[in-house]
């Protein structure tokens, strides 16, 4: 598994961008996740502080942990 610094250098010598998108329910992040297996590219994905307060950050984590196993 690549670490964040791995793909952040890739993007500098590639040049190319990784983007970050943040979620407020599992169907956004299903929908962000299943994009960007689609178009095999990594991402940062997150929670605003309004989107953690309507989540939850325990659920927040949760979720991801269960995408990056699905995906």
């Amino acid at each position: 598994m690549s670490t964040v610094k791995d793909y952040l250098k890739r993007t500098v010598s590639e040049k190319w961008a990784l983007g970050h998108f943040n979620f407020s329910e599992d169907e956004a992040l299903r929908a962000i996740v299943e994009s960007a297996v689609k178009l095999k590219t990594p991402i940062f994905v997150g929670t605003s502080e309004g989107e953690r307060k309507h989540i939850g950050i325990k659920e927040a984590v949760a979720l991801v942990k269960a995408f990056r196993e699905e995906f």
